[in-house]
This record gives C-alpha cells, structure tokens and sequence, in this order.
C-alpha cells in the first residue's frame, strides 16, 4: 500500500510505503542543514523513498540531485515521486549498493547528505522485516557511507549527516579515516530538560582540523526555532 503525502514545501508531494519506510523528522533536519551552503551538485546516500533529493530540489533551485538507494521498493517509489513533481530534468534516482563506490565516478559532487541506519546489527529491538535494511546496518554502516561519500567529493565539498548522539564517536572516527574534516556539529533536543535525539554534522573532504558546535535546536520551540539555529 502506498500513499501521496505533502511535504509542505515548493508544493511537493512524496510517494511513501508505511509498510517500508516513511521520513521523519531526522530527514527535514537533514535537508534544512545541508542547504545552509550553496551547492550545484549533490547525491543523498541511503535515500529511501526520494525525500532528501526532494526537500533539496525546493532549496536549491537550480541544483542537480542524485538518489540512491538499494531497495527495489523505495527507488521505485522515489521515482515516481520525481515523476510526479516534474523534476525529472534535475533528480534521478539509481539503485546501487552504496558500498560499491566505484560504479560511481570519484571527486564531482559538491554536497552529499546521508541519513544512515543507526542501530547496529544485534544491538536493541529488531525492527519490522520491510524497515529492517533502513534502520539497521545489515547493508550498510557508518563507515561504508563516509568511505562513498569522500569517493565523491571534491576537494572542498561537504558530507551532512544526521545521526544518533550515541555513536558520535562512531561518526567522527569513519570521517577522519576518509579525509573529511568534521567542521560543524549540531544536537538535537526533544526540549530543554531532555538528552539529545539526534546530531547533525558537516565535515569537508580535505579540510584543516577545527569544529564548531553550533546553538541546540529544541524540537518543543517548533519551526521558529528551527529557522534561527539553522542560519
């Protein structure tokens, strides 16, 4: 079963499969932080159903935007969705093993965003069989979407990433073996009097060291807050 849901943005609209996988809040994070820089080309790792691609079309008018996704499923749902807002001529969706970076061609991209699996395999509760390959790292880690991404970068170009706080250690460590500098690091909260939920961090292929945390955004405070701590 699939639905047509309203990304409340430029007027678009994205097919999604509650059965499979729907975005959440971690993904308009993701695209807002990204966006933050001008870019002229991007690929979004790990994308599922095209949201990312999608949010970033809106915000970089004139950008040319990959996906790419190894789930039959959700390419064929992004797809359609790409068909369904006209944006054929600047967002392509592709079904390829992210692990697999040299189908790709090396050093062209600007940006690319990443919304990885956070859960280890075997570590808490097993998520229904058609999320398991989005939430989990049965086909792919941290590690295999930092190695991909500093295959595609050029110098100077800039890796997003939203991830969860717990394995920060995690996320820095996969960048620096890769030549990404982490630059900007960004935690999420639920509200004020809770621990983060989530992180988002820029790091730039082949960068001098040196990040900057940048001011919480407090999910309760809504889309005001957003706005501000995302300047």
């Amino acid at each position: 079963m699939e639905r047509l849901d309203d990304l409340c943005v430029g007027g678009l609209k994205i097919y999604q499969d509650p059965e499979a996988f729907c975005f959440g809040t971690d993904a308009v994070l993701l695209s807002r932080f990204a966006s933050r820089k001008r870019f002229q080309t991007a690929a979004d790792l790990c994308c599922g159903s095209g949201v990312i691609p999608l949010l970033l079309s809106a915000f970089a008018p004139s950008a040319v935007l990959w996906g790419v996704d190894l789930s039959d499923r959700q390419v064929e749902l992004a797809q359609k969705s790409v068909g369904y807002n006209g944006l054929e001529s600047r967002v392509r969706i592709f079904r390829a093993d992210v692990r697999a970076k040299n189908q790709f061609s090396p050093g062209q991209l600007d940006l690319v965003t990443a919304n990885p699996p956070y859960q280890r395999v075997g570590s808490g509760l097993l998520p229904r069989k058609g999320q398991r390959a989005a939430r989990t790292e049965e086909t792919c880690t941290v590690f295999d979407v930092t190695e991909t991404a500093s295959f595609l970068l050029r110098s100077g170009g800039r890796l997003a990433v939203v991830y969860c706080p717990n394995r920060l250690a995690d996320l820095l460590e996969a960048c620096r073996r890769v030549q990404l500098e982490p630059k900007v690091l960004q935690l999420i909260y639920p509200a004020p009097d809770r621990e983060p939920q989530l992180m988002l961090l820029e790091a730039v292929r082949q960068a001098k060291p040196g990040m900057r945390l940048s001011p919480p955004i407090f999910l309760n405070d809504g889309v005001s807050n957003l706005d501000r701590s995302m300047e």
